[in-house]
């Protein structure tokens, strides 16, 4: 009897032994029982809006694809940390996801955040996904991370030649901005850009932080230099503030500012003659789908790109894991095999065509278009005013990021 024992302990022992030295085989695929993805953003705070609308983004994609049996029947699911768009807490929020929830892949927002997480990123060897900012410094701050969101140097692109080329305002220009990462970036963009469309003179300030609300004094001292059109860009709140006085200050010629749902809110009237660089969003019975589940579900009060940058950034990383799973063997949901994935990948099935990566910058290329406001019905509606392919907007000049 004691024979027997002994003869099952060692049954079992070389069975696990065995199993151990399997996954270490080259015809060996690891299994899960699901896919844990990280995601940083506001969750409280003066940002928290911008990041309610993220959210509905990537819980309507996570609900999509597990409705859908998830991938290959395991399903994905979605840890948040709150970073209130400030770095010191986004630090934390990452560390917390790699090391505790063991997560490879983190969805991260906001310019000056993202660059305090890239170290980790790197350190760490974790995928960032970027769908919540554009700032030229971003592109190639880590090898990890990867975008679903166009470049600002991209928006800026577009928005630039249809001003200065179509519109024909090619004198003084000038540039109010957020003193942070990405203000900075587009400040130098522009700066080295303007300049191959004729433009001489570009008067350049700034204001400090989100929480500012009078802009007389940097918008007096700019028209002082009278300039024919400007660009002007906060990260919310701010960025329709400004252009409100700005407009109230008696300017009426083209401004250039980003997009984003608060500017008309803040701006209201003062968006006339206002233009956005941003990318084309496709008229589908999923985005329909999407929008309907930001406005009339969640009760939100505008539906943006965003929202779908980051829904998109969730079946980005679907088709990734699905990718490495069918053409790697051991442990292949690891950041390391996530990010080989994605560059062999390549094209990817994105809602806003063509949705091919680049893999000098890590950026989904899409469509992008000039917007503006025009008054329909008493109230301000946005109008596209020119479609550029991602080959006519490749062949526009560029400043320097």
């Amino acid at each position: 009897m004691k024979s027997k024992s002994r003869f099952n302990r060692y049954l079992m022992a070389g069975i696990c032994v065995a199993a151990i030295l399997c996954l270490g085989q080259p015809g060996f695929t690891a299994e899960y029982k699901e896919y844990k993805l990280g995601m940083t953003n506001p969750r409280s705070g003066s940002q928290v809006m911008t990041g309610d609308i993220q959210i509905a983004g990537v819980e309507t994609a996570v609900r999509e694809i597990n409705a859908k049996g998830g991938i290959d029947g395991v399903p994905i699911r979605v840890i948040y940390e709150d970073h209130q768009a400030k770095p010191t807490m986004a630090v934390t929020a990452f560390q917390k996801l790699i090391s505790v929830d063991k997560v490879p892949l983190v969805l991260t927002t906001y310019g000056t955040v993202q660059l305090a997480q890239a170290p980790l990123a790197d350190k760490n060897k974790v995928v960032m996904v970027n769908s919540g900012a554009s700032s030229p410094e971003l592109i190639n701050c880590s090898k990890y991370i990867f975008h679903t969101i166009p470049n600002s140097s991209s928006y800026l692109s577009v928005a630039t030649h249809y001003i200065c080329e179509t519109l024909g305002f090619k004198g003084n220009w000038a540039i109010l901005y957020l003193n942070q990462a990405e203000g900075k970036a587009i400040t130098r963009y522009l700066s080295t850009l303007l300049p191959k469309y004729g433009v001489k003179n570009i008067f350049r300030d700034n204001w400090e932080d989100y929480s500012v609300t009078d802009f007389r004094a940097i918008i007096a001292k700019a028209l002082n230099t009278n300039p024919t059109a400007f660009y002007e860009g906060g990260a919310g709140n701010d960025t329709g503030l400004c252009l409100k006085q700005l407009r109230d200050a008696g300017f009426k010629g083209p401004v250039i500012c980003p997009y984003g749902g608060q500017l008309i809110q803040r701006a209201g009237v003062a968006v006339y003659n206002a233009y956005v660089g941003e990318q084309v969003i496709p008229e589908n019975k999923r985005v329909e789908a999407l929008r309907n589940e930001v406005l009339n579900v969640r009760k939100l009060p505008y539906f943006s790109p965003i929202c779908l940058n980051a829904y998109e950034a969730v079946y980005f990383a679907a088709e990734a894991i699905k990718y490495a799973k069918d053409h790697y063997k051991g442990e292949y949901f690891t950041g390391e095999k996530l990010r080989q994935a994605m560059r062999e990948k390549k094209q990817f099935d994105t809602l806003s065509t063509p949705g091919a990566l680049d893999l000098k910058t890590h950026v989904l290329s899409r469509q992008l278009a000039v917007k503006t406001w025009i008054e329909k019905d008493g109230k301000p509606v946005i109008e596209v005013k020119k479609v550029y392919s991602s080959e006519e907007e490749a062949a526009l000049p560029k400043g320097d990021l």
